[in-house]
């Protein structure tokens, strides 16, 4: 069972990578704009996230069975409580695994939040010229009523 947790994580560690790779993609789309390759790399993205969501139910599977054979398995253990009860030589592998994984996991997350700040611009501009364009102002909060707010700029004073 040690061995089927390694080649999960192994597994898990190949499919963030290939999901970093795809975020670093985006980043470049994002600047220069390709709606059409954005949403290509999106449904790559949801793709790999759905992959990503089969090997982590495969892992919790795998816990689960090592759970009935070692006490020291619980929902709330750690990874480094887990490599005390594996045998040494998956211990290591096992740690090496992790460690990986943990490497990668945190570069998709840099990624991420980059990306997210790219398209929080990207979506100011977008309002800020559709605001220019139509004289009207959309404030980035719904009302009350659950709708967008917006509010018409008159440019010229009838009354005067």
């Amino acid at each position: 069972m040690w061995q089927e947790l390694i080649q999960i994580l192994d597994k898990l560690q190949q499919q963030y990578e290939k999901l970093l790779a795809l975020s670093k993609q985006k980043r470049g789309i994002l600047v220069q704009v390709d709606w059409k390759a954005l949403d290509a790399i999106l449904q790559q993205e949801n793709s790999m996230v759905a992959e990503i969501s089969a090997s982590e139910e495969e892992r919790k599977t795998v816990l689960k069975k090592l759970a009935q054979t070692n006490d020291i398995v619980r929902p709330d253990a750690k990874m480094t409580d887990l490599y005390a009860c594996c045998p040494s030589v998956e211990a290591s592998r096992l740690k090496e695994c992790h460690t990986r994984l943990n490497q990668v996991v945190q570069a998709v997350t840099e990624a991420s939040d980059a990306n997210k700040m790219l398209i929080s611009g990207a979506l100011a501009a977008v309002n800020y010229q559709l605001n220019v364009l139509g004289t009207t102002t959309v404030q980035p909060a719904y009302g009350a009523t659950g709708c967008d707010q917006v509010f018409k700029i008159k440019k010229f004073d009838f009354k005067a």
